[in-house]
């Protein structure tokens, strides 16, 4: 039996079937021409509020998840000025989302997917609890605000959509995909001398993602094996793109992110077993040798000082992480049941306006402002998380290379928020969540496998 999940992206990917679907493509073009042209702001925000309304729901999440990266690229910032483009596309996809629901049956969703809600609920619950006595109230709410109107969104849009007649997974990482490759190809020509030192973190997350999709979805996937060899050719640069400006970028997270992915897959693969050649193998090896070579060549003396000196010289990677996880730690042990309350890290180390005032960890972060009790209920969550993708891989069947893609965004995005970053601005991993959440499971498959689910 097919996976459904492969017959979507495939479709996803697929341009030829009809002028509807042509013009879905040409409107995220459209797009990009206004946000970049010099035209008047007003007519920039009529413009693209009209597009995000008519385009695919799926390119309007997609633009929602990246927004905050777009706002250091030239013209691509203007529109801030008179509004947030996060908030407008997260608005707009939940008028679109409403609107499909009022017209369409409700989604439909499995026990795991009814347990991770109700253990969500619960970590927003107590994350709305500890505003009573948190040590920082402005902060709190800030934080709290932009958890429920921005990240939350990032879960929810997609299982909302799940109902759909198209799968908007596999639509959302074909767009994740086409955006991932167009910065990381421009960061590359530019050798990254803008975009790595405004955002490089940012940069390197967005190519880690896009060199997992074009590994998982094009160069290994049997859909493609020996029907269309284009794809695999389409694969390879898009690898060789991605992972230069991934190693360009300098962000060692996502890198190391990326390392422990792909061996983990590696290992998981033992277990649950898929299809796999020798071709495969040895165009992974080359590509691997490929890419490290156009890096060494290219590399920025950025990058070559966070890279190569630290090993060379033993330099301390984390430096500047360990006392922030050491303050984070204090923190939990002064208030290890109820936690110092949301948004509290800030104001107890004393560096409010800092931009790294967070542990750059999201367990700690979890402990030190929600305490145990946030802890046990973060625990149960992301076991949800993990026995829903188990459920996945096992379900995929023919497919499997694609189930092992959503793994692979998911563990990619997990390591990152454990060295970077904080609850909200860790965006890809709830992206990953969300997405897996939406994956379509063969009906059979949910039945028979129902009892293992529970």
């Amino acid at each position: 039996m097919e996976s459904q999940f492969s017959h979507g992206f495939s479709a996803s990917i697929d341009s030829d079937t009809g002028i509807k679907e042509k013009l879905q493509i040409a409107l995220p073009v459209l797009f990009w021409i206004v946000i970049l042209s010099p035209v008047p702001i007003a007519i920039k925000l009529i413009s693209v509020s009209l597009i995000l309304l008519v385009c695919d729901i799926e390119f309007t999440y997609i633009i929602a998840l990246l927004a905050g990266f777009f706002k250091l690229w030239g013209n691509a910032a203007i529109l801030y000025e008179v509004v947030d483009l996060t908030l407008l596309a997260v608005a707009i996809g939940y008028v679109r989302t409403i609107l499909q629901l009022l017209t369409s049956s409700p989604p439909r969703v499995d026990r795991l997917t009814v347990r991770f809600l109700l253990y969500l609920f619960v970590v927003e619950g107590i994350m709305l609890a500890t505003l009573l006595w948190t040590i920082a109230p402005s902060n709190g709410l800030d934080k709290v605000c932009r958890y429920f109107i921005i990240t939350n969104s990032l879960i929810l849009l997609p299982l909302l959509h799940s109902s759909s007649r198209r799968s908007f997974s596999e639509r959302a990482i074909a767009y994740l995909l086409v955006h991932a490759a167009a910065f990381s190809l421009v960061a590359v020509l530019m050798k990254a001398s803008e975009v790595a030192n405004a955002d490089y973190i940012g940069l390197g997350r967005l190519s880690g993602m896009g060199l997992l999709i074009s590994l998982f979805f094009f160069v290994l996937a049997e859909k493609h094996r020996g029907k269309k060899p284009g794809r695999r050719v389409l694969g390879i640069l898009l690898m060789l793109v991605t992972g230069g400006a991934l190693l360009y970028s300098g962000a060692r997270g996502p890198t190391l992110g990326l390392v422990i992915t792909l061996l983990a897959i590696g290992v998981l693969t033992l277990r649950f077993p898929a299809r796999f050649s020798r071709y495969s193998a040895v165009l992974g090896l080359f590509v691997a040798v490929l890419g490290i070579l156009m890096a060494l060549k290219l590399l920025p003396a950025t990058a070559y000082y966070r890279f190569i000196e630290v090993i060379l010289e033993g330099r301390n990677v984390m430096g500047g992480r360990l006392p922030l996880f050491a303050e984070a730690a204090r923190m939990f042990q002064e208030a290890p049941i109820w936690g110092k309350g949301i948004g509290s890290f800030a104001v107890f180390i004393g560096v409010v306006n800092a931009t790294n005032a967070y542990p750059h960890n999201i367990v700690l972060e979890i402990a030190s402002e929600l305490g145990l009790i946030g802890i046990v209920a973060s625990v149960a969550l992301f076991h949800t998380v993990y026995l829903k993708a188990k459920f996945f891989v096992r379900n995929s069947l023919r497919s499997r290379w694609h189930a092992y893609g959503i793994m692979g965004l998911l563990l990619f995005s997990a390591i990152n928020s454990l060295v970077s970053g904080d609850l909200n601005s860790n965006k890809y991993l709830w992206f990953s969540i969300g997405i897996l959440l939406a994956c379509r499971i063969p009906v059979q498959a949910d039945l028979t496998s129902r009892g293992q689910s529970a």
